[in-house]
């Protein structure tokens, strides 16, 4: 079985995992740039960890490794191999998910070592067609480009169709991390509106602790909205679905940063439609390829919180559509973003690779 040594900045267990460990036909040793870490959640996630800085010779170890291509998750990690690709003799691969092909591209330093990464990798797989654009407006060969969304496990985020509930309050969820993209700011302003029209609503937001927590934390304050706004670290991702399921409706209103980072398509928005759950989102980056507005859900313009405000009553208001909404999703999410489909792919594209840099060498 060939093995993929793939490089990441730490060992975590997230939405790419699969796609480290699962494909087909391929084995893997998992590198990071960061120590291996001795918290006992992660001891056991992966077999074949390393750590990059404590590879004495690099070559050595991935002709040692009997490594076939190298597959770097994201752009500034190929960058750091460079040096090293003609002495490896074996193709390498690059993901792009978002900060990698936006806001980095826009510094001129940046742009020159994607020159080189350009010339010298063999694939490039962005997570979405938007980001691909964006890396071929910066100049890398279309030729050399494949999108490789990001799948979600339809059997683990099972269908649940929703109904309005009969007493309680109807819950709103949102997962990401604590940035300005995310657009947190914006679903906080405008669900202070949504619940003064329905108060038997809240708001759920799971996320991991970021620059704009601070601001989270004082438009909840400011609007009053303690009892009905529950903020919650990021937890296991076993909870992760349940808190998928038992939620009425999902909304992520991404925006681009001020930087210029901007999403590829968030994860989260799969596994929540893949749940057959309602969702509002925004006409950003990669979002439009997975949402058709409307259809599997409702799109509003960035930072437009009015328009916010109005998707959200909209679905709130609607109950006896929430079942189409979700079938709808469903069927989107299996046909395009399954991810088994997603790893075969990826398998055939690890195959393409290795036997045409085989054949020219």
């Amino acid at each position: 079985m060939d093995k993929i040594l793939h490089y990441k900045y730490a060992l975590i267990s997230d939405h790419s995992t699969p796609h480290v460990k699962s494909v087909p036909g391929f084995d893997y040793v998992y590198m990071t740039d960061k120590k291996k870490p001795t918290d006992p959640q992660f001891r056991f996630l992966f077999k074949d960890v390393v750590h990059y800085p404590d590879i004495f010779d690099f070559p050595a170890f991935i002709r040692q490794q009997n490594v076939k291509a190298i597959h770097a998750h994201y752009g500034q990690l190929a960058m750091k191999l460079l040096p090293f690709k003609k002495s490896l003799g074996i193709p390498l691969i690059t993901s792009f998910r978002g900060l990698d092909a936006t806001s980095y591209i826009r510094n001129e330093n940046n742009q020159k070592k994607l020159q080189k990464l350009y010339t010298n990798g063999e694939l490039f797989l962005p997570v979405c067609h938007y980001l691909a654009n964006r890396l071929i407006r910066s100049g890398c060969p279309e030729k050399k480009i494949q999108v490789l969304y990001g799948g979600v496990d339809v059997d683990l985020f099972h269908f649940r169709p929703r109904t309005k509930p009969s007493e309680g309050r109807i819950r709103i969820l949102s997962v990401g991390r604590f940035v300005e993209k995310k657009g947190f700011r914006y679903l906080l302003e405008a669900f202070a509106k949504v619940n003064q029209s329905y108060p038997q609503t809240e708001l759920k937001i799971i996320g991991r602790t970021g620059p704009v927590s601070e601001e989270v934390q004082n438009i909840i304050k400011r609007n009053r909205l303690q009892n009905v706004v529950i903020i919650e670290n990021f937890i296991d991702h076993r909870q992760i679905v349940e808190e998928m399921h038992s939620a009425h409706l999902f909304c992520l209103p991404s925006v681009q940063s001020k930087n210029g980072d901007e999403e590829g398509i968030p994860n989260v928005l799969k596994e929540a439609m893949a749940t057959g759950a309602p969702v509002v989102s925004t006409k950003h980056a990669g979002i439009p390829e997975l949402i058709t507005d409307g259809k599997e859900g409702i799109l509003v313009k960035e930072r437009n919180v009015g328009q916010l405000v109005t998707a959200l009553e909209q679905m709130i208001q609607e109950p006896q559509n929430w079942v189409r909404w979700g079938k709808d999703a469903r069927k989107r999410i299996e046909k395009n973003f399954n991810l088994n489909i997603q790893l075969s792919f990826q398998a055939a594209l690890y195959k393409e690779v290795i036997t045409k840099f085989q054949q020219r060498s």
